[in-house]
């Protein structure tokens, strides 16, 4: 399992150590501009292509809201599954939540 930090802004991401990642990448690094939606969805695939990125594999969710949902759908659009580390600050931990696509019948 990878680890993939949608936007690192210098946050403590020493809990995902507790997961036992074999990888941590970070997608976003530092302040973005977070109207040019094209340009960072485009940088978030590629680095997620380039990572082989898999459905075993987990988004941490970081940053403004719109990079998490550019990630999601990237992830999705690679894996056809989205899963989620959202830090829980009560309790000093990453709880995973997970969304499985699929055709309706």
């Amino acid at each position: 399992m990878k680890c993939f930090i949608v936007n690192n802004l210098n946050h403590d991401f020493s809990a995902l150590k507790l997961e036992s990642p074999e990888k941590i990448v970070t997608l976003l690094e530092g302040k973005v501009n977070i109207f040019q939606t094209d340009r960072l969805y485009n940088e978030i695939k590629v680095k997620m292509k380039k990572e082989k990125i898999t459905k075993e594999d987990y988004l941490v969710v970081s940053g403004p809201g719109s990079l998490n949902v550019l990630a999601a759908l990237a992830m999705y659009e690679l894996t056809k599954t989205v899963n989620l580390m959202i830090y829980n600050f009560t309790d000093k931990e990453y709880k995973k939540r997970s969304i499985v696509g699929g055709e309706k019948e």
